[in-house]
């Protein structure tokens, strides 16, 4: 039986390391990504006249997500480049 480490991301760990802008870049533009079709959704379910509760709730998910992203990106990413 293997043991955990968490070392390890699915294999992904070598790219990450390699590539760390991608990584973050990627990180900020899937709640945008994700966005979309939650709206596409939210509009065929709208038109139903269905309950959106449930839409809502997965929207504003993704819009906290991308803006404490985005602000924890400004301050751990950029905000040290400009200081130094």
């Amino acid at each position: 039986m293997t043991e955990f480490s968490f070392n390890t991301f699915f294999g992904l760990e070598d790219q990450i390391a390699d590539y760390p802008e991608v990584t973050i870049f990627g990180a900020m533009f899937l709640p945008l990504l994700l966005f979309i079709p939650m709206a596409v959704i939210g509009w065929i379910f709208r038109k139903l006249k269905f309950n959106m509760y449930i839409i809502h709730v997965l929207m504003y998910t993704l819009l906290f997500t991308f803006i404490v992203g985005a602000l924890t990106l400004f301050i751990l990413f950029l905000l040290p480049i400009k200081m130094e």
